[in-house]
């Protein structure tokens, strides 16, 4: 009985329902997709069961994609970065910038520096600046430069930029207690190239970093490293390392 109204009724009821609530683009895994069509009377199997079960699959259906889609839409916010680090040099930006007259009233001057500043903190974390796009995202959050802007590139700092990116470092060092007999590619290897995921949110932005087991250390930082909102900076940045 239930193979005859599957053969004649369900399973033109299943393509329908297939048909009508999954898209060309996504796939699913019909194989594991559980149903609950409830109970039906033998009365009323040959009458009812095709409703019940095409009612019941697109609902299955619709929990599916919403999931599939909740995931996808997760996995396309978030950013893999490879110089998450960079967030501990954070306290010492806005006098970096200043000292290279950049800024005026707490703001970049202009769009040039702006950009510009997207290297000059690379700098801080490889001692060079010839990087992919791609990799400066973490860079232009921190100097308030929308994600999708497009960047000028930049081949060469001047003497007096690495200068005073070697002179932050140095501060860096001094400030904090526990790496002071640390070089500066120590804390750049250690600290500053690190990988990590950033998330981008509509009012906020979130940042995990990858731990490692110097990461002890991070603990006597004598400054806050949880959160960032620098004054050029439209949205905080908040960050799980600790």
């Amino acid at each position: 009985m239930i193979e005859t109204v599957f053969d004649s009724q369900i399973h033109a009821a299943l393509e329908n329902a297939i048909s009508c609530k999954i898209p060309n683009e996504i796939s699913i895994e019909l194989d594991i997709l559980e149903i609950d069509i409830g109970t039906i009377s033998e009365k009323e199997l040959e009458s009812e069961l095709p409703k019940r079960i095409e009612i019941a699959f697109q609902q299955a259906l619709d929990t599916k994609l919403n999931l599939k889609n909740n995931n996808l839409q997760e996995m396309e916010d978030e950013i893999y970065i490879n110089n998450s680090g960079l967030i501990i040099v954070w306290p010492f930006l806005p006098r970096f910038f200043e000292q290279l007259d950049m800024l005026e009233n707490g703001e970049f001057i202009n769009s040039e520096n702006r950009n510009r500043g997207v290297y000059l903190i690379q700098q801080l974390v490889y001692n060079q600046i010839d990087f992919p796009e791609h990799e400066l995202v973490l860079n232009k959050l921190l100097v308030g430069m929308p994600i999708e802007d497009q960047l000028e590139p930049i081949t060469e700092l001047t003497q007096q930029e690495k200068d005073l990116a070697e002179s932050l470092l140095n501060g860096l060092i001094q400030n904090w207690d526990k790496i002071k007999n640390t070089t500066i590619e120590g804390v750049q290897e250690t600290f500053l190239q690190r990988n990590g995921i950033l998330k981008i949110e509509e009012d906020r932005s979130k940042l995990r970093v990858e731990q490692t087991g110097v990461d002890v250390l991070m603990q006597t930082i004598p400054w806050n490293i949880s959160l960032i909102k620098l004054p050029w900076m439209e949205n905080p940045l908040y960050i799980d390392w600790v």
